[in-house]
Order: structure tokens, then sequence, then C-alpha cells
């Protein structure tokens, strides 16, 4: 569909339709079970020496996609909406958890995962194996039929999606030779390779220590100091675009990178068409791949970017610092306020 100015979005690769196919589990899924503690929900697999402390619920079962043991005649279609409507509440009762809350199934989008992946890389937070074999499931579930990932599990491939769930297959164990990590390269490379990322992508491959902070556009942290009466003061963004960019401010001015290990080096050498080494950085600041424009910067961004590149060069410290340590303050108010929940997964 073109836009207002012509532009039409140019990815055509095929979708999944229908969301994640379905999967042999990857552990046994009787031995998951739910916990709420203080608003925090985890999943946590018992291992066949350790005994769950309770049966499975309905709400687990079903969450999990096992029978939930209802009978057949429980399942029979409803023959009056009044029936119907009876039957609905009867079965979100059932999903209300022990402690009064009803968990909520975060599916669909295909870029919060890897953030929190890379993280756990980063502070040396390790999965256990029953973790990484499903989310590997997982993954391999949603994976494009001509391989790789997109921004959701029904959209088409994007360099987004591909690089950034590479990443975490990687980081979770997979090796470089497995089949699916093969075709998902070569899609990579088709489409640009990692360097065409969009710039929330190129934030987090630059956290991993896979792209050049030199590759991003300043994320200008000083934003935070100007006066809270003006219109484009951050405190005015929706809170969610708020709590996205105030961390990644943070991070970029204070330029956090995972250290150098050699699965980082491996990963320079997989998510590029050319030697990682050869890159120019500065230039691939606008590089976007097709497949991943929805529409095209705006001169008024273009203007914006370039004065505060430019800016960056000259940035002064004291304001830097300044800045910092005035969105550090945000940042701690926010985990006090939530319990370090934060107000959504985009925002953890």
């Amino acid at each position: 569909m073109a836009s207002r100015n012509g532009f039409v979005y140019q990815n055509n690769r095929p979708r999944n339709r229908g969301g994640p196919h379905r999967t042999a589990p990857a552990t046994d899924l009787t031995r998951w079970r739910l916990t709420n503690v203080g608003g925090r929900q985890t999943w946590k697999f018992y291992e066949i020496h350790e005994e769950p402390p309770r049966g499975q619920t309905f709400l687990e079962k079903h969450s999990l996609g096992i029978p939930t043991g209802e009978s057949e005649n429980e399942q029979a279609r409803a023959k009056t909406p009044g029936d119907a409507a009876l039957r609905g509440m009867e079965f979100y009762a059932k999903l209300q958890a022990e402690d009064g809350h009803f968990a909520g199934d975060y599916g669909g989008p295909l870029f919060l995962l890897p953030g929190l992946v890379i993280v756990c890389y980063i502070t040396n937070t390790a999965f256990n194996e029953a973790q990484k074999k499903e989310i590997v499931r997982y993954l391999r579930s949603v994976q494009c039929p001509e391989g790789g990932w997109g921004l959701h599990v029904e959209g088409p491939a994007t360099v987004f999606g591909c690089a950034l769930n590479y990443c975490v297959m990687r980081i979770l164990g997979v090796p470089a030779d497995d089949a699916d990590l093969r075709q998902a390269r070569n899609l990579l490379h088709e489409m640009g390779g990692a360097a065409a990322i969009p710039s929330w992508g190129k934030f987090w491959l630059a956290i991993l220590n896979v792209y050049s902070w030199d590759g991003m556009h300043s994320l200008f942290p000083e934003m935070w100091l100007m006066p809270e009466w003006i219109p484009i003061h951050p405190s005015k963004l929706w809170c969610h675009c708020r709590q996205v960019y105030l961390p990644m401010g943070y991070c970029y001015g204070k330029r956090i990178q995972a250290r150098e290990t050699p699965l980082i080096r491996e990963l320079r050498a997989e998510l590029y068409g050319e030697e990682y080494g050869a890159i120019k950085w500065p230039t691939q600041r606008n590089n976007v791949s097709s497949s991943d424009l929805y529409t095209p910067h705006s001169w008024v961004l273009k203007i914006g970017y370039a004065v505060l590149d430019l800016y960056e060069q000259f940035s002064i410290s004291y304001f830097r610092e300044k800045a910092l340590a005035r969105c550090y303050e945000h940042i701690c108010a926010d985990d006090d306020f939530t319990r370090c929940i934060s107000i959504g997964p985009v925002g953890y």
C-alpha cells in the first residue's frame, strides 16, 4: 500500500499466517509451574528429581497448551447467546490465578525476548536448560517460511527480527551450522546484513558489542536537562516511549557494551556480509533495509539527526555527565515505583 508521499513498503516475503506453528515440547510440560510474588510472574521448571509443590492449575495447563481435563460435554457448542456468555465467564474465571490476578501472554512481538537474553548474557545471568530448550523451540516455531524472523509472529522476515533472534539462538547454545540458522543467516545477508538493521536493533547490537556505537545517531541524553515546560521535553512522551528512550539514552551516553568473548567475535563474523573491521560505521547510521523501512525518514528528522550528530562530536562533558545522572535518577525511581518490573515488557 502506498503512503500519501508515494512510498511503498517493499517487503513481500512470505508471512507466518496464524502465528506459531505447533511443535513437539522440548521439556515435560507437566513439570512447569507459574508463580506470582509481588506482581512478578515467573515460570519454574521442576527437574525429575524435584517434587512440584502442587498439581497444575487450569491456568497453567491452558497456557502451556496441554489438556485441561475439560469433558466433551463442557466443550460442546452453546445453544443460546446467554449460554455462550455464561460459559465465557466460567472459562475466564478458571483462568484467574490463585492470588487473584489474571496472567496474560505477551506473545506476538519478536523484539522483546532478544533484549532480555542479551542483558542476561551481559550480566552473566544464566538460563537453565529447560528454559533454553523452550525458548529455542518457540523461536523455531515462529521462523518464517524463507528462514529468519519478522517484527512479529505473523510478519515477513526483517533484518530487525533476523539479526536479533539469530543472536538469541547463538547465545542459548545453538551452533552456527544449525540448519535453521544457516537459512536465517543467508536471508539476513540477502537483506543487507545486520548493518541495515533499524535504530532499536542498532542499539541492542551495540550493547552486545557486535555493532559500533559510532553507527548510531545520537540519542542525546541532554534532552532530559531541558525545562519541563517545553513541548519536546521527554516527560511529554507517551509513557512506553519515554521508558524506552530513557535507558537507551543512558546506555548510549555511557557506551555500555558486553565484554568481547569468543561468541561475540563469532557473531561479528556471522552477522555481516563483509569483514567486521572494514565496516565504516558512521555511514551505517541511515542504513535501513527496505525489508524494515515502513516509511522514509522525513526531512525534519534528517536535519534533527544531523544537528545532534554534530553536537555529539563537540559535546560538553559537564552537561553529558549531568544528563546521565538525571537519567539514572529517573531509572532508579521507576525501578522503585514498579519493584523493578517496569510498566511493560518493552521498558524493562
